[in-house]
């Protein structure tokens, strides 16, 4: 379930950096500008949270919101300000990934823990190793559709090896409009929710 062929270094740059970033140009850029406005990402649940993982106030009003914007922004705009998607908010999801997969801290503190990242920077991707799997064994591979964050290439990925490598005991199956943790999801956000059983 939620399937990762790659390595999850890879899967975390999708999920910090790619992501947000075509997220923030296909939809919050109405205009096609390359540009958003401060207040724009504010009042937008997704790219806040991305951006602000540790927020300075404990509330999540707009204003304060807009502060720690700024903040993070070392205040060279304004509330009233945009910003550049490349030149200002990539940089700042570049270091973001930089912090998260190259922590010298060894505590497990916030969204991912950097022990366990450099963990997984020392294995085989999945896709790797999959197709050594004796045909023996059956394999069942279920991705939403929708999934955000292991996306359904990495089902599909891992599928297709295993197809080449001639593994006749595996299926895959997945679920349309329903994310990671198999609850309907924006292709996005992950949902939060019950799985809803199906017969």
């Amino acid at each position: 379930m939620g399937t990762v062929a790659q390595n999850l270094i890879d899967l975390i740059h999708f999920q910090v950096i790619e992501n947000p970033l075509k997220y923030a140009m296909e939809i919050l850029d109405k205009n096609n500008t390359g540009e958003l406005s401060i207040q724009t990402i504010a009042e937008d649940d997704l790219l806040k949270n991305i951006l602000l993982t540790n927020p300075s106030s404990e509330n999540n009003d707009t204003e304060s919101v807009t502060q720690d914007l700024l903040k993070l922004f070392n205040n060279q705009v304004n509330a009233r300000d945009r910003i550049s998607i490349q030149n200002q908010l990539k940089p700042i999801l570049i270091e973001s990934f930089n912090n998260e997969t190259n922590s010298i801290n060894t505590e497990c503190m916030g969204k991912i823990c950097p022990i366990w990242i450099k963990s997984h920077s020392n294995l085989s991707p999945t896709l790797d190793i999959i197709g050594n799997v004796s045909s023996s064994i059956n394999i069942l591979i279920l991705n939403g559709e929708n999934d955000s964050q292991t996306t359904i290439q990495q089902a599909l990925l891992l599928n297709q090896k295993l197809d080449e490598k001639g593994h006749v005991n595996h299926e895959l199956i997945t679920y349309p409009n329903l994310g990671h943790l198999f609850y309907p999801s924006s292709i996005w956000l992950t949902g939060l929710g019950p799985i809803e059983l199906m017969y």
